[in-house]
């Protein structure tokens, strides 16, 4: 937009053209800025710009540009007298970086570009001002700021955007579309496969700190200069493949155990999964298959292959285990895989219902013919109360499984399918539970035929039915999903009055109940605390036997134990069972606080994570009086910087410490976080004055920590 000048000196003249008698004429609505673009140094300066706007006006500065600010931001219509706006900009520490500022009056609008100066960075060759993949990640998340970054391209997985990782000595990082020329942050010209790059290239861009879903990525990325690799990044593949059902051949005889696949084993497979519906409950999982089977893979990064992709995955040295009593590739580096195509046409499997129960498909993309909701399911959407969601299916014979599906399922909210047909997704186990992991809504477009009357399979279970047995009786049971139990206990334990997961235990034995609700529900509603138990009533629920990694329980995600009925206790019950001990005490969680699972250094722990991205979290636990020091390991979340503090009727020192980010504390563990730390991640801290016992609040600032092996001396 041309903008109009000011004319302080043409003005007055003109107004004396005009005879004394006449009244002054409405001015036309403009703004009248005296520039269209402002220069600013790379420091915390501040300029100004001038106008005369002949409306009301206001300032509006574009989305993201927090490191400007305007003062004023309105004010009254001013035709006969200059307006200053001041413009504040923070200090730079990275390349150069622009936004607009849109002033307003009237109906009409004028752009003012700020332009701030890199820090230092002027002149010197594409090299200067370049930082580390490490540095890059430390930075806080700003669309403004751009950092010139180097490394090598590996797992080129988009070439229209040009999506890919960047390594270099200190890490890796995605980069979520690169440009020939730099374009408006969140646009993509499409420009990339211009510029020749191929996996093993050395390239120099710029970029933002960017996020998504938690994970750092570089954003707005465009070119700046690249050196060509040495053979093209990938090993050549393999002339023969080893396929997957020799692969599953391989699986340990044990569900508690894994086997280590030997060298020189690779697969090509295609995978049946899908990251652009988003119904798993981590990226990092995977379906694949070939002619022969199918099989699970868990990443340690969140993965990038679409449905239809075509990948060879070398397989040597890598552990294969059972997860939920489905087999699984556990822990699989992401550079393992190279991609052979992409958007190939997969066909679904048409098997029968009976097949599919037995798991004779675990882990092929099947499609189940004659199938329908059950009545009771036909008012849900396909995810409910933005939880992970299993909808009851039933065959025409009266068999009864679920549709699993994530509470980050991008058709959540879509009703289930009203009519009978043919279902298609991933055939899935969970805990003895036969599933199906839709991949797309053309997976239920077909269940759109007469329904068919329900043979019975998905009844609920009434008390009536119920195999009333002691606990030690219901330990000794084999895990499965139709058989439902009555168990009547005193609740020990209450882990977790969200989903109601509890420990009741009677003379026979104890056990965890992993879910209880109201009434019986295919996944948990959250009803638990409409309930009013406490600890030392006496609980009767319905329950499946199920079992978590070896470990008998109760309950489950798709299959929560219900309610039939209680009598209050006297005080408490019993002492209590082992519950959320990490190391030697037992943690009393507080606000956005979880027990979680890691394998740290190789060595399997219970860990406590206190805070999400948005909240801080809290937690607590109990010394006994005379205890001198605390210890435990502590990282901050991959990527970020955060503090936990200590605080207690004592003097702790230190009262808080600054844990290093760790590349392992990040996504969702499934089955358990993947972390290495050394001795500098071991924090001591001196107490004094505990005369009696003291509980010890531990809470996190600014983002999530993860701690694990509480000792006392």
């Amino acid at each position: 937009m041309k903008i109009k000048k000011l004319l302080y000196v043409l003005m007055p003249l003109a107004m004396l053209a005009f005879g004394s008698c006449q009244e002054d004429p409405v001015k036309a609505p403009a703004v009248n800025l005296n520039k269209e673009t402002l220069e600013i140094g790379a420091g915390n300066e501040t300029g100004s710009v001038l106008f005369q706007p002949t409306r009301d006006w206001s300032a509006t500065v574009e989305d993201g540009a927090d490191w400007l600010a305007v003062d004023p931001v309105s004010g009254p219509a001013s035709p006969d007298a200059v307006v200053e706006v001041k413009v504040t900009v923070l200090a730079n520490e990275g390349a150069e970086r622009s936004a607009e500022i849109i002033f307003t009056a009237g109906n009409v609008d004028e752009t003012l570009t700020v332009v701030q100066a890199a820090n230092g960075s002027q002149g010197g060759g594409e090299d200067e001002d370049v930082i580390t993949v490490a540095d890059f990640l430390s930075k806080s998340v700003d669309t403004g700021v751009y950092y010139k970054l180097k490394g090598e391209i590996t797992d080129l997985y988009n070439t229209e955007f040009g999506n890919f990782h960047l390594v270099d000595e200190t890490g890796s990082v995605r980069v979520y579309g690169l440009t020939a020329t730099k374009q408006p942050y969140g646009e993509n010209d499409k420009s990339f496969s211009t510029l020749g790059l191929e996996e093993g290239d050395i390239v120099v861009i710029e970029g933002v700190r960017d996020e998504y879903n938690g994970e750092a990525q570089v954003g707005g990325a465009y070119y700046i200069s690249h050196e060509e690799g040495q053979g093209g990044g990938d090993e050549p593949l393999p002339d023969e493949f080893t396929s997957i059902a020799d692969i599953r051949a391989m699986a340990p005889a044990s569900q508690s155990d894994s086997t280590i696949i030997g060298e020189g084993v690779a697969v090509k497979v295609f995978v049946v999964s899908s990251l652009e519906a988003n119904t798993l409950t981590s990226k990092k999982n995977v379906y694949v298959q070939d002619a022969t089977g199918g099989i699970q893979v868990r990443f340690q990064n969140d993965a990038t292959w679409n449905f239809g992709d075509e990948i060879a995955i070398d397989l040597s040295g890598q552990k294969i285990k059972y997860f939920g009593g489905a087999i699984q590739i556990d822990a699989l580096p992401n550079s393992n895989v190279q991609t052979v195509s992409t958007d190939n046409s997969v066909e679904a499997k048409q098997v029968s219902v009976a097949d599919f129960m037995e798991g004779k498909y675990e882990s092929q993309y099947v499609a189940l013919p004659d199938v329908q909701v059950v009545e009771a399911d036909l008012n849900k959407t396909i995810v409910m109360n933005d939880s992970h969601t299993s909808i009851n299916v039933e065959d025409i014979t009266g068999h009864s499984f679920v549709i699993f599906s994530s509470k980050y399922t991008v058709f959540g909210d879509e009703k289930v399918p009203q009519g009978a047909g043919t279902l298609k997704g991933v055939s899935m186990v969970y805990n003895g539970t036969m599933q199906i992991g839709l991949t797309s809504r053309n997976d239920y477009a077909g269940m759109t035929g007469t329904r068919f009357e329900s043979q019975g399979g998905g009844d609920d279970p009434t008390p009536d039915d119920l195999i009333e047995a002691t606990i030690g009786e219901f330990i000794d049971a084999e895990v499965d999903p139709d058989v439902w139990y009555k168990l009547t206990g005193t609740i020990t334990e209450i882990q977790n009055d969200l989903f109601g997961n509890i420990v009741i235990e009677d003379e026979s034995g104890s056990v965890l109940i992993y879910g209880l609700t109201a009434t019986k529900q295919s996944s948990n509603d959250k009803s638990f605390s409409t309930l009013g138990l406490e600890k030392g009533d006496i609980v009767t629920l319905g329950t499946v036997r199920n079992e978590y990694n070896g470990t008998p329980q109760g309950g489950g995600n798709t299959s929560p134990a219900y309610y039939i009925s209680h009598q209050d206790g006297t005080g408490g019950g019993d002492d209590p069972q082992p519950g959320n001990n990490i190391g030697e005490v037992e943690v009393t969680l507080g606000n956005k606080a979880y027990i979680q699972d890691a394998v740290v250094n190789g060595e399997d722990f219970k860990v406590l994570k206190l805070g999400t991205s948005s909240e801080n979290g809290d937690a607590s636990f109990t010394i006994p009086a005379g205890t001198a020091k605390i210890t435990f390991y502590c990282v901050a979340w991959k990527g970020k910087k955060s503090t936990l503090n200590l605080s207690g009727d004592c003097t702790i020192t230190p009262s808080s410490i600054s844990p290093a980010s760790n590349s392992g504390a990040t996504g969702n563990p499934e089955p358990a976080y993947i972390i290495s730390v050394t001795d500098s991640d071991r924090y001591e801290f001196a107490i004094s004055g505990c005369n009696s016992d003291t509980v010890i609040k531990l809470a996190s600032e600014d983002d999530r920590v993860i701690l694990w092996d509480i000792q006392l001396d």
